[in-house]
């Protein structure tokens, strides 16, 4: 789904704003795992089994670009449904593409068993993608809608890494966009904005990533 938060000028999403429908299953489906998922270690929200199709927990994806380099990026959220970014205890995550040739975009060179992406702290606490490739964000929401971020932690800080383990295709979003169901795993920090509060978390989990056609 196109982000409902307030977007940063530079950024340029490709389809119009809106609440997608949530007309997709992403229930288990007969299956004994669910289709979206995290779970793991947190100290500043209950992230330890998230799914979706459970507790009003539903898989919203989208994807954009980067105005001034033309980086495509995919973001994933876990959160409730009928709420905004800001949901309590929900888990986003962003990836930003190898290239900056988005014309012959390939989601194979992006997602495949075994790909790795890189934390990249940024000193100014801009909480966005500021024109490096292969990167990701990874961002949590507490009990209270406290935002903690990945991108405020200083690098060097801890063991970090985030690990594509799967890739399958799956249905297109409600906005008609394709997706790839990744699965995951990931070390790292997390801070808020004011630089007083850090947690360390371990997660893994299976996430969708629209992705441009």
């Amino acid at each position: 789904m196109i982000r409902l938060a307030c977007i940063l000028p530079f950024l340029l999403f490709f389809a119009c704003k809106r609440e997608p429908d949530l007309k997709l299953d992403q229930t288990t489906k007969g299956n004994p795992e669910p289709v979206f998922y995290v779970q793991g270690n947190s100290n500043i929200a209950i992230l330890n089994n998230l799914r979706a199709g459970v507790n009003d927990y539903y898989m919203y994806s989208d994807y954009g670009k980067i105005a001034v380099n033309s980086i495509v990026f995919c973001s994933s959220q876990l959160r409730k449904s009928g709420t905004d970014e800001v949901s309590p205890n929900s888990v986003q995550i962003e990836l930003s593409s190898y290239t900056f040739d988005t014309v012959n975009f390939d989601p194979n060179v992006m997602f495949y068993n075994g790909k790795s992406f890189d934390f990249i702290y940024d000193s100014t606490l801009v909480d966005e993608f500021t024109g490096d490739t292969n990167e990701v964000i990874v961002r949590f929401y507490d009990p209270l809608g406290t935002k903690y971020s990945s991108k405020f932690i200083p690098s060097g800080f801890g063991n970090t890494f985030f690990e594509v383990t799967g890739v399958e295709d799956y249905e297109n979003n409600e906005l008609g966009q394709k997706v790839k169901r990744v699965m995951f795993s990931l070390s790292c920090a997390v801070q808020d904005s004011s630089q007083q509060m850090t947690d360390t978390v371990s997660l893994q989990g299976a996430f969708a990533f629209a992705y441009p056609d």
